[in-house]
């Protein structure tokens, strides 16, 4: 599981969901919905630290910048390292906020030519993100 932690930046809450925006220490953003809301839920409050938390297999791996997507949540990182399997690969990244691991099919890691020190793009769609209390 990737963990970092951060600050809430902002709450925008329609019924039951909350579109939460948290600042990162790098000053990266990230959004994550969540079916809690102020109300419901006594983390979510501006200004507030809260854990983000995302799978490994969550990770979209992209070596393009500036392509258009619905995915909100982009970071830039570095490969530190690979791990290549037979069917899935682990790639080990390391972000301004702190490593990161992807699970990726290993055709698509040859497909991208992933290798060490490589800059590539991470997305993580804001419903694969899950937000944990400090």
């Amino acid at each position: 599981m990737n963990k970092f932690q951060g600050k809430i930046e902002d709450i925008q809450v329609s019924g039951h969901l909350s579109l939460v925006t948290v600042s990162l220490g790098s000053g990266s953003q990230l959004r994550a919905i969540v079916i809690d809301t102020p109300q419901t839920a006594s983390y979510l409050a501006e200004g507030g630290p809260i854990g983000v938390l995302f799978k490994e297999t969550e990770v979209i791996l992209s070596l393009a910048e500036g392509f258009q997507t619905s995915v909100e949540n982009q970071l830039i990182c570095r490969v530190e390292s690979l791990e290549e399997g037979v069917l899935l690969s682990r790639v080990a990244l390391r972000s301004e906020d702190g490593p990161i691991t992807a699970v990726a099919s290993s055709a698509s890691v040859k497909r991208l030519g992933l290798e060490s020190g490589r800059e590539v793009y991470i997305l993580i769609p804001m419903n694969e993100m899950m937000l944990a209390e400090l």
